[in-house]
């Protein structure tokens, strides 16, 4: 009986979509605290485009196995499924002779297809499949905008801070230049300060915190404990 409810294929359907939720979401808790580890802007969208890639294609797999899953199930409402059609430019040969791995190969390139809008010769027969290749091409839809803005939102940071930096170089090379510093030590401080300024960028001050502000005095005070705590304990003189 036990062996009956694991193979109907709603209990299929179930423990794929399960697995699928505790993978994305220890994906997520990976890339959450890898994002905090990066502080630049580059490394950041790098970040980004890889935790996009790498989900693109878990998904995929996931979208893959359900499409396989409703091929070898024979969930159907007009009596056929993808795996009895014709393979295009093999004549009568059709899906289900072939192994499993040219099918799971074939399920992988058809939903990376409709994640990324793009073509494939393998067509749905029926409503189920139907179904999952709508929401399949509106999710792909959402997530390739998803990932446009995000890019776009670094770059456009990027270029600012960028064009900040290179202002506040600008005035200091002028300052310099108006009081007769030599172009020895000009460049030397200039070295110094492009420096400073690019890691300037990459640490966090505590009046830029805004978020403090919002929480609780007393919260505040034990959260200034913590960060300062081992400054105090190492200073014999206390």
């Amino acid at each position: 009986a036990a062996l009956v409810l694991w193979t109907q294929p709603w209990n299929l359907f179930t423990w794929v979509r399960l697995v699928s939720m505790v993978r994305a979401v220890r994906l997520v808790h990976i890339f959450s605290g890898l994002s905090l580890a990066f502080h630049s802007q580059t490394s950041l969208a790098a970040l980004g485009v890889t935790s996009s890639l790498l989900f693109t294609l878990l998904l995929s797999h996931i979208i893959g196995c359900l499409f396989f899953v409703l091929g070898e199930e024979r969930l159907s409402d007009t009596g056929f499924s993808w795996m009895q059609m014709n393979i295009e430019g093999l004549g009568d040969e059709v899906y289900q002779a072939f192994n499993d791995v040219y099918l799971y190969l074939t399920c992988l390139q058809w939903s990376v297809a409709q994640l990324t809008q793009g073509g494939h010769d393998l067509v749905a027969v029926n409503s189920f499949e139907r179904a999952l290749t709508l929401v399949t091409m509106l999710f792909g839809w959402i997530a390739g905008s998803t990932l446009v803005s995000f890019l776009s939102a670094v770059l456009i940071d990027m270029r600012i801070k960028s064009s900040e930096r290179r202002k506040e170089s600008t005035i200091l090379k002028l300052y310099m230049q108006q009081n007769g510093v030599t172009r020895e030590f000009m460049h030397q401080v200039m070295r110094s300060s492009d420096r400073a300024l690019r890691e300037r960028d990459h640490i966090v001050n505590h009046g830029e915190v805004r978020a403090l502000a919002s929480l609780p005095i007393s919260l505040q005070e034990e959260l200034r404990w913590h960060i300062y705590k081992r400054h105090v304990q190492s200073n014999k003189l206390l």
